[in-house]
C-alpha cells in the first residue's frame, strides 16, 4: 500500500493493506413526506413490515424505527458478498432508554428484522400509539456508494500491528485523510466495513464479552477470569450498520453520538439477526 509506505508505515504496510474493508456509505436526503414506494430503502419514517410481523417492543415500550434497507438496492456494492442478496432489513432502537450495549441487561434495547417476499406482502406500518414523539423520526431517502475503510485505533486489527508512537500518529493522519476524502463533514452512515469510532475501536471485544454475560461498562468486566477465552471469538463480530445522529430526521444518539449494530459472521451467513449486538458511542 503506497499510501502507507509514504507515511513512515512501511513496516506494517502489508497489514494495513490486508485490513482494508469495503463499506457501503449511506447518504440521506430529507423527504417532504413518507410517500416512498413499498420496501424502498430509507432512513426514518414508517417501516414496510411483512404481513404478520409486529412492530418490535422493548423493555420501555415500542422502539423507534431507524432504517429500512432493501438488499437488492445494495447487492452490487457488496463486493465481499457478505450481505443477503435479497430481502429487507429493518433496524429498531429503544430511543427512550438509549442502551449503550455495555452488558447483558442492555439486550432487548434494539432489534433487527429480516424479511423476504414480494413487495405486495409488505405493508406501511404506522407507529404504535405508545411511541413518543422523540422516537418518531422524519423520513429521508438513502443513496449508496462504495468507500474503503480502515480499522480505528484500539481495534483488534490495529492492536495486532503493535504501532510505535510515531507509527500511531502516522496512522491517525492516514485515517483523517481517508475520512476527509470521503466527506467527514457530513453524517457518516455506513453498511458493513470498519466503524468510525468516537470512543475507542474495541467494539468487537465489547460485543463478544457483553453478549456473553459480562458487564464492560467498568473495568471489572474485563477482569473476569472468562475474558481470555471469550476474547478468542471477538474476530467473529463484524459491523452491520453504523447510524450517525441525523439532525434533519430528529435522530440524536446521546450527545451527537453514533449507534453501531454488530453481528457475528456465522449468524449473518445463517441470516440469524436475533443475536445482533449494539454499541452506542458519543464524541
Amino acid at each position: 500500500m503506497e499510501w502507507a509506505r509514504s507515511r513512515d508505515l512501511s513496516r506494517v504496510a502489508k497489514l494495513i493493506d490486508d485490513s482494508l474493508m469495503n463499506s457501503i456509505r449511506i447518504r440521506c436526503t430529507a423527504a417532504h413526506d413518507d410517500s416512498f414506494e413499498t420496501c424502498r430503502s430509507k432512513i426514518g419514517g414508517a417501516p414496510d413490515l411483512l404481513h404478520g410481523v409486529d412492530w418490535p417492543l422493548g423493555k420501555d415500550g415500542p422502539m423507534a424505527f431507524v432504517a429500512q434497507l432493501n438488499m437488492q438496492e445494495v447487492s452490487h456494492l457488496d463486493t465481499a458478498k457478505v450481505l443477503p442478496p435479497k430481502g429487507v432489513l429493518h433496524f429498531f432502537y429503544d430511543n427512550v432508554a438509549q442502551r449503550w450495549g455495555f452488558g447483558p441487561d442492555d439486550y432487548g434495547g434494539w432489534r433487527v428484522l429480516y424479511s423476504i417476499g414480494d413487495p405486495r406482502q409488505f405493508k406501511r406500518t404506522d407507529p404504535p400509539p405508545g411511541l413518543p414523539e422523540e422516537s418518531r423520526f422524519l423520513a429521508s431517502s438513502a443513496d449508496f456508494s462504495n468507500e474503503w475503510t480502515l480499522p480505528p485505533i484500539g481495534s483488534l486489527q490495529t492492536e495486532r500491528m503493535r504501532f510505535t508512537n510515531s507509527e500511531t500518529w502516522a496512522y491517525i493522519d492516514m485515517l483523517n485523510d481517508l475520512s476527509t476524502l470521503y466527506g467527514s463533514d457530513e453524517q457518516i452512515n455506513r453498511l458493513i466495513g470498519h466503524p468510525d469510532a468516537t470512543q475507542g475501536g474495541g467494539m468487537q471485544v465489547e460485543c463478544q464479552l457483553a453478549s456473553n454475560g459480562l458487564d464492560v461498562g467498568s473495568s471489572s468486566g474485563y477482569a473476569d477470569p472468562r475474558v481470555p477465552e471469550l476474547k478468542k471469538g471477538a474476530d467473529d463480530w463484524i459491523m452491520l450498520l453504523q447510524m450517525d445522529s441525523e439532525n434533519e430526521s430528529g435522530m440524536m444518539w446521546g450527545d451527537m453520538g453514533r449507534i453501531f449494530y454488530w453481528i457475528r459472521k456465522q449468524d449473518l451467513a445463517r441470516l440469524d439477526f436475533t443475536k445482533v449486538w449494539l454499541v452506542l458511542q458519543c464524541s
